[in-house]
C-alpha cells in the first residue's frame, strides 16, 4: 500500500523483475560470470541471496565500494575502530553483508584502509580508481576566461557533504558578472536547506541557476558551457576522507580549469597550482577568492585545464576493464 500510495511501486516490481533474472541466470548459466553491485539497495539484496546461492565457482559476486553508506552513518567518528564500533548494529549487519561478497573494489584507498583491519576480508580487498564515462577530446582547446561574463559549473549530487553551504555562500560575495549552473540529484535531507540557500541567494541577485538532475550523456554539453568547473567538499570525516566524486573525473577529462576544496579525497588526484586551484576546506572567503584569481589571470587557468587534461589520459572504462 505504501508503495502504491508514494508512486513507487513501479519501480520496485522492475527492480524485482531484474533481480529474479539475475538471479537465476547465475545459477543456470554455464559461463563464468562476474556481477558487479554498486548502489545500497543492490548492496542489501545481493548480501542476503548470496547466503543462498548454490555453484559460487560459477561466477564471483563483486561489491565496489564507491559510496560507502555504512560509514556515512557514522560520519562524526575520527577513528573507525572495529573493535569499539562492531556492537553497532547497523554497522555490523553491513559487515556481515560485505563478508559475503566474493571481491571488494575499493574506490578510495581510505576505505581499504578500514575495511583491511576487518581480518575475514583481507584477502577480498582491492584498490582501483574512478574513472569518467564523458569521452575525452584528442586535443586540449586553450582557454580565453574573460572576468565580463564568467559562468562556474558544479555537477554532482547536492547535499551538506558536498560543501553546497560553502559555494552559496561564497557567491554572496562575487558581482553580477559571475554566474553559477548547478546540476545534480538533491538529496531529500537537504532540500529544505536547499530551497533556503537558494531564495537567500535570490534576494541578493546573486547568478545561481539549478538545471536539475541532467541524465549523463548530457553532462558533456552542460559542462562546455562553463569556464571554471567546481568540487566543493563537505568538512565531515565522511566527505574528507572516504568520497571519490565521479565529477572530478570527468572535470578533468573535459580540460577546464577546476577549483578544488584542500581535502585529502581531493588531493588523492588533485594538486594546488598543478592541476588545479585549491581554497580551503569551510572558507566560503577562500572559494571567492579563488575563483577571483582564476578569473584574472588567463595564464594559471590554461596550465592547470591543460595538466588535468593530461593527467586524465588513462581516466575511462577501457582502461579500468584491463
Amino acid at each position: 500500500w505504501f508503495l502504491i500510495r508514494s508512486g513507487k511501486a513501479i519501480h520496485f516490481i522492475r527492480n524485482f523483475i531484474m533481480y529474479l533474472i539475475v538471479f537465476f541466470t547465475l545459477i543456470i548459466s554455464r559461463n563464468k560470470l562476474l556481477l558487479f553491485v554498486r548502489s545500497k539497495s543492490q548492496f542489501y539484496f545481493w548480501g542476503k541471496a548470496s547466503k543462498f546461492l548454490p555453484f559460487r565457482i560459477k561466477y564471483k559476486i563483486i561489491f565496489e565500494a564507491h559510496d560507502v553508506f555504512m560509514f556515512k552513518e557514522m560520519e562524526d567518528s575520527k577513528n573507525l575502530n572495529f573493535e569499539i564500533d562492531y556492537d553497532l548494529k547497523y554497522f555490523k549487519k553491513s559487515m556481515n553483508y560485505l563478508e559475503r561478497f566474493d571481491y571488494i573494489i575499493c574506490v578510495p584507498d581510505e576505505v581499504y584502509n578500514i575495511l583491511n583491519s576487518n581480518k575475514n576480508l583481507k584477502n577480498k580487498l582491492f584498490v582501483l580508481q574512478n574513472v569518467s564515462g564523458i569521452k575525452r577530446s584528442k586535443n586540449f582547446r586553450k582557454i580565453n576566461i574573460s572576468q565580463n561574463n564568467l559562468i562556474l559549473g558544479y555537477f554532482g549530487s547536492i547535499d551538506s557533504a558536498d560543501g553546497i553551504v560553502d559555494l552559496f555562500n561564497s557567491f554572496k560575495n562575487l558581482g553580477q558578472n559571475y554566474s553559477l549552473v548547478l546540476a545534480g540529484r538533491i538529496k531529500s535531507d537537504f532540500l529544505d536547506q536547499f530551497n533556503y540557500l537558494k531564495e537567500e541567494a535570490d534576494a541578493l541577485n546573486a547568478n545561481i541557476s539549478y538545471i536539475g538532475s541532467k541524465p549523463y550523456y548530457q553532462m558533456k554539453s552542460n559542462m562546455n558551457i562553463c569556464d571554471i568547473l567546481l568540487s566543493t567538499s563537505g568538512d565531515s570525516f565522511y566527505a574528507k576522507n572516504l568520497r571519490s566524486p565521479i565529477k572530478n573525473y570527468d572535470y578533468m577529462v573535459m580540460g577546464k580549469p577546476i577549483i578544488a576544496a584542500d581535502c585529502p579525497a581531493n588531493r588523492k588526484i588533485f594538486a594546488d597550482n598543478v592541476n588545479s586551484l585549491f581554497y580551503k576546506l569551510g572558507d566560503a572567503g577562500s572559494l571567492t577568492d579563488s575563483i577571483q584569481e582564476l578569473g584574472r589571470n588567463n595564464d594559471l587557468a590554461n596550465k592547470i585545464a591543460h595538466k588535468a587534461w593530461k593527467d586524465s589520459m588513462h581516466f575511462n572504462y577501457d582502461s579500468r576493464a584491463r
